[in-house]
């Protein structure tokens, strides 16, 4: 995802809430990998990690720890 991206989707929400978000950086992984990354070696990265990401069942899981958090419709109703 570009920068501008995400930008123009946050502005859909207002300033002060609140919400679950996670990215990666080029700088973050050299960091973490110690050596540089050039344009090309960024770009695979990026698209085997969007690939990984669909893959994964990341809204699954964040919905089962809100399930976990939130009371059943029939505990609300009692």
């Amino acid at each position: 995802m570009k920068v501008q991206e995400l930008i123009d989707n946050l502005k859909e929400h207002k300033p002060d809430e609140e919400i679950i978000i996670a990215y990666w950086t080029r700088e973050w992984f050299a960091d973490v990998l110690d050596r540089d990354i050039n344009d090309e070696q960024w770009e695979e990265i990026i698209q085997s990690g969007n690939h990984e990401l669909e893959c994964t069942d990341i809204g699954g899981y964040l919905i089962d720890l809100a399930n976990e958090v939130l009371p059943l419709e029939e505990d609300i109703a009692q």
